[in-house]
């Protein structure tokens, strides 16, 4: 799981800037075979850091 914070002070997925704070939360899974990454998925909540 990982968070992500920051202030919004350019365009984003066409919101425009606020100078406000943001809060993106999410979850990666890789799996591994032989030490190399072999898959990936992630997601996150852009609908709550829209908010």
């Amino acid at each position: 799981r990982w968070t992500m914070q920051g202030t919004l002070e350019g365009v984003f997925m066409r919101i425009p800037p606020t100078s406000k704070r943001v809060q993106l939360s999410g979850i990666s899974i890789n799996c591994f075979a032989n030490g190399r990454s072999v898959e990936s998925w992630e997601e996150a909540d852009v609908i709550g850091m829209m908010k």
